[in-house]
């Protein structure tokens, strides 16, 4: 196995000529300097001549693959990273990594064993038990209560502290006005901001203020605007999470907000030390934290059922007005296209969904809808290179679904991806975890979504957007339910145009755009719970 991973990622080269003095030495700090700051091309460039030299050091593949994998080279990315686990299986930065990248090839299963293994061998590394809890939203096969006991578990290990916090010298008035701090590492040009931008800029300013808690690396345009909001800014991401909450509590905020859960740059482990009275989790993450010292999550009650999910969580749900989002489009988003279907003669469905999303049960009723609609084609628009192609390919094959009626296409700039719109008459939403920033801008682009509603969280995001702009017609509650609307929905053209012309005008009338009462709502929970706090001892 090692040979051959080794000539896969090698070549055919001859045996490497001994370094001359200094020379592995001067390509190994190139090499990290290179990656540390982000010159990934370099990076590969000096790993690459290093490692012919030393082609055993399993450091360098690690290295080399983390650099591979950010030039967008997933597949050569993932053969190093497993001839380093070769070479030292006690590496579990590398078992990580590799684990990461089955995930976006849509490799769940392979994934998780790479989280597990490196658990095994290091049963303290926080990351990867996050990103083990992360990809329990995506895994169909994963039970709610199992889902659960794993979060306790994770915030059993890392979210108690050996002491307890020291009381908060907040003032216990009610009425006063608020200090609401927001954690989060996508501050950015991301998905987040298209939620977060609402909230911030529509705080009632007698009320509230903001205080935004960065963990992000970088800044960009979005993170400027996004800054302008807030009273106060403060970077965390060069902080260890105990001077990040002594920051927080120093700076008094009263509610504080996690908008992250166990995505990638959390910071949990800040709030386990609970440097704020009270502390909500919503929005970036779809399930609970697991954390002791979080006190609330919010959520609105088509996501979760008042009576049917309090059980999911170890925090107290409390329940927005209408939904749980409010969305902001981006404002470089093209006009809405004329219906492709016009001019192609036959109906394309479409997928833009995070890869991870598209499960086994949701590509095979996909695969019956194509049987079931002639002539019908399905666009993929997903990231995760050939080799998430390559395994996406293969189930439809096994569904007996022709090459030629599906499309991919990997990642691309945000403005091309968004003119793939322009080719896409119906939108389908995976199951069991349903899309969310990536339902709101379909529908923004004219472009109708089917959805079927199950029973978690993850699985019932697609119902709350699409009931908040009225169109619950397209919320499918069996598998067969699902195809037989989206096949409608393609046997109608005159009502897809309809749909598609007036989708803009709907959105804008609807809560899931209404950012006055949306933050009234958020607001009015916000004080509750701070009376909450108040009253009690």
């Amino acid at each position: 196995m090692l040979r051959q991973l080794l000539r896969q990622v090698l070549g055919r080269r001859p045996a490497p000529a001994e370094p001359g003095a200094g020379e592995l030495e001067r390509l190994i700090l190139g090499a990290g300097e290179a990656l540390r700051l982000e010159r990934y091309a370099e990076a590969v460039e000096h790993y690459r001549r290093a490692i012919e030299f030393a082609p055993g050091n399993a450091e360098m593949h690690c290295n080399l693959a983390t650099a591979l994998k950010a030039t967008g080279a997933p597949g050569e990315a993932l053969a190093h990273y497993r001839v380093a686990v070769e070479f030292k299986p006690e590496l579990t930065e590398a078992w990580y990594n590799l684990g990461l990248l089955y995930a976006e090839a849509c490799e769940l299963e392979a994934a998780e064993a790479c989280y597990r293994e490196a658990l095994a061998r290091n049963p303290g590394f926080r990351e990867a038990q996050s990103s083990l809890l992360c990809l329990a939203s995506y895994h169909e096969r994963h039970e709610p209560q199992r889902v659960l006991a794993e979060h306790r578990e994770w915030g059993a290990r890392h979210g108690t502290s050996p002491q307890p916090p020291p009381p908060h010298a907040n003032e216990r008035s009610p009425e006063r006005r608020l200090r609401i701090g927001y954690v989060s590492a996508d501050f950015r040009e991301h998905a987040m901001a298209c939620f977060v931008e609402p909230i911030l800029a529509g705080h009632d300013a007698a009320s509230f203020e903001a205080v935004l808690y960065s963990n992000a690396s970088r800044e960009d345009g979005t993170t400027r605007r996004l800054r302008g909001y807030a009273a106060q800014w403060r970077s965390i991401h060069a902080l260890s999470d105990a001077a990040a909450a002594e920051c927080i509590r120093q700076d008094r905020v009263d509610l504080l907000v996690d908008l992250s859960g166990h995505t990638e740059g959390n910071r949990l482990g800040t709030f386990a030390l609970k440097p704020a009275p009270v502390q909500l989790s919503f929005l970036g993450y779809p399930n609970t934290t697991g954390l002791p010292a979080m006190d609330y999550r919010l959520t609105d009650a088509r996501a979760d059922p008042p009576g049917q999910s309090e059980h999911h969580y170890c925090e107290r749900l409390l329940r927005m007005a209408d939904s749980l989002w409010c969305y902001r489009p981006p404002a470089d988003l093209p006009e809405v296209s004329e219906l492709p279907a016009r001019e192609r003669g036959y109906v394309t469905f479409g997928s833009f969904n995070n890869v991870m999303k598209l499960s086994d049960s949701a590509i095979t009723v996909w695969a019956g809808l194509l049987h079931a609609v002639a002539g019908a084609r399905l666009l993929v628009a997903a990231s995760g290179g050939e080799v998430a192609r390559r395994r996406l390919q293969s189930r439809f094959d096994a569904a007996g679904v022709e090459r030629a009626r599906v499309e991919y296409v990997g990642r691309l700039p945000p403005s091309e991806f968004r003119r793939l719109y322009a080719q896409v008459d119906v939108a389908l939403d995976p199951f069991p975890c349903n899309g969310g920033t990536t339902t709101c801008e379909t529908l923004w682009m004219g472009v109708p979504v089917v959805t079927l509603a199950g029973a978690s969280f993850s699985s019932r995001a697609g119902l709350s957007i699409l009931s908040a702009v009225g169109l619950d017609e397209l919320v499918a509650s069996t598998r067969g339910s699902y195809v037989e609307i989206a096949a409608a929905l393609a046997a109608d053209m005159e009502r897809l145009s309809r749909l598609r012309q007036g989708m803009r005008n709907r959105l804008a009338a609807s809560p899931l755009m209404d950012e006055p009462r949306y933050v009234r709502s958020l607001e009015g929970l916000y004080r509750d719970a701070w009376r909450r706090w108040c009253a009690a001892e």
